[in-house]
């Protein structure tokens, strides 16, 4: 797998960019899910705190295909001695923290829904496809992709050197028109939306792809009409199509009064979001390949939660077990002051991350000190034999 040639401070630069974007999805994720929650909550339809819930639901489904985007993107610019050492790397950074919320989730919520439908019958499909908490097929979604990774990339040089060399514009029409087509057949109940959506790899390869070949797709257009065109457009993109959606979830009049009427579900399949997802991608990827020498300053808080974001991706329903929904005073305080739901969603974050932070310090100091007292062992050994 080729790496990108940058400079030292490009390849900063880069990194920077990408955990910023991480850290905002994140975020979003957190707030997707909380936040989300006062939609349905009695007694708070059409208040604030519902809309807040409503808005940031929304707003933020850019998040997954985002991740989904950004894994891609890393996996085509690391170098890997071989395909081996590729799937011991990935796998190894993806199955053991999951494998460890699970056991959580079991151990701390025994007498959940979710944990008390699983069976010897299902628990595989439920481990590695669907997810033992709903939230999670996140996971095996991008496990998925990342097995077909190294086929993908022989695949487009095959076709690149025997076809043409542009042939990955063509494939990324083609994966491009899957999207829409499984989106839009699980919108209209064709297909099973929790089967053939979220957990289906197939419905999220565009993303993944068009982050493996970013700049293959995306330099030559850059090159012939610059940065802001495209992005201006894709912007105005996501704008209207979120615009659009927004006013039909928070319209009673055409949403309807009763919370079950309202068409927020199917965040990934509905029409309106193919199109703002996409276009926030697309807006996405079109920064990351203009490498602009600066990054706003304000946006730099988000790198810590970067950094974390797949933890805070696993742990965070965990925790907001105890500081959300577990407490019904925190509960209250974020019906009345809706500048709470996002307070907590920042502190879930910031716990998460520092947590994982603090246990890396920690694992980092005992692996030295262990090193440091094999190594004067040996420096004693040698001292020994030489009097």
């Amino acid at each position: 797998m080729n790496k990108l040639p940058l400079s030292t401070n490009e390849n900063q630069l880069w990194d920077n960019r990408i955990d910023i974007i991480k850290g905002i999805c994140a975020l979003g994720i957190v707030g997707v899910h909380f936040a989300g929650s006062f939609i349905g909550r009695p007694g708070i339809r059409w208040e604030p705190a519902f809309f807040v819930g409503l808005y940031w639901n929304q707003i933020f489904t850019f998040a997954v295909p985002v991740f989904i985007f950004i894994s891609g993107f890393l996996i085509g610019r690391k170098n890997y001695p071989s395909t081996p050492v590729f799937y011991l790397h990935r796998i190894n950074s993806l199955i053991p923290q999951y494998f460890l919320v699970c056991i959580a989730w079991w151990v701390l919520f025994p007498h959940a829904g979710f944990i008390q439908d699983l069976t010897w019958d299902n628990i595989f499909i439920r481990l590695f496809y669907r997810g033992i908490q709903g939230t999670q097929y996140f996971v095996s979604a991008i496990l998925q992709l990342v097995l077909l990774a190294p086929l993908i990339r022989l695949f487009v040089e095959y076709i690149s050197e025997r076809f043409h060399r542009n042939s990955v514009f063509l494939l990324a029409v083609l994966l491009l028109l899957l999207h829409l087509a499984l989106g839009n057949a699980c919108f209209k109940g064709v297909l099973n939306y929790y089967y053939y959506c979220l957990p289906f790899s197939p419905f999220w390869l565009f993303f993944f792809f068009f982050g493996l070949y970013t700049e293959r797709l995306l330099v030559p257009i850059y090159k012939r009409i610059g940065f802001i065109a495209p992005f201006l457009l894709l912007f105005l993109g996501a704008l209207g199509a979120q615009t659009y959606n927004l006013y039909r979830c928070s319209t009673p009049e055409i949403a309807g009064l009763e919370i079950n009427t309202i068409p927020f579900d199917y965040a990934y399949s509905r029409p309106s979001m193919l199109v703002y997802d996409l276009c926030i991608v697309g807006c996405l990827a079109f920064v990351l390949v203009c490498r602009s020498k600066t990054t706003p300053l304000w946006l730099q808080g988000f790198r810590f939660f970067g950094k974390y974001s797949y933890e805070i991706y696993l742990w965070h329903l965990v925790l907001l077990q105890y500081i959300g929904w577990g407490s019904p005073a925190n509960m209250q305080l974020c019906e009345k002051h809706p500048i709470a739901i996002i307070a907590l969603c920042i502190i879930s974050c910031v716990i998460i991350s520092i947590t994982r932070n603090t246990y890396d310090i920690l694992l980092s100091i005992f692996v030295n000190n262990i090193f440091l007292f094999f190594q004067s062992i040996k420096r004693k050994a040698i001292f020994t034999k030489d009097h």
